[in-house]
């Protein structure tokens, strides 16, 4: 079983954002954890390595993954994301 954390700083941009939105992040999460072995892990470079990314809408979530955690480690506007 693969289970979920956030890191402080994606939590609070994550509780912020409308309803919805959340909704379509946490759904998307949920079927990465669901198919977490299975799952196309898009994997970001450079000094991002180690990372993935995820796209919903507008926003970028950016994670880790090991075999029994996926942790956010930030929740982006596509516009600000890499920072």
């Amino acid at each position: 079983m693969v289970r979920l954390g956030w890191r402080k700083q994606a939590r609070s941009v994550f509780v912020k954002l409308d309803g919805s939105i959340q909704r379509r992040i946490t759904d998307k999460l949920r079927e990465i954890i669901e198919n977490a072995e299975d799952y196309p892990h898009r994997p970001l470079r450079k000094n991002f390595a180690g990372n993935f990314k995820l796209r919903v809408g507008i926003y970028w979530i950016i994670y880790t993954y090991e075999k029994n955690a996926l942790i956010v480690q930030s929740v982006q506007r596509r516009d600000k994301g890499y920072r």
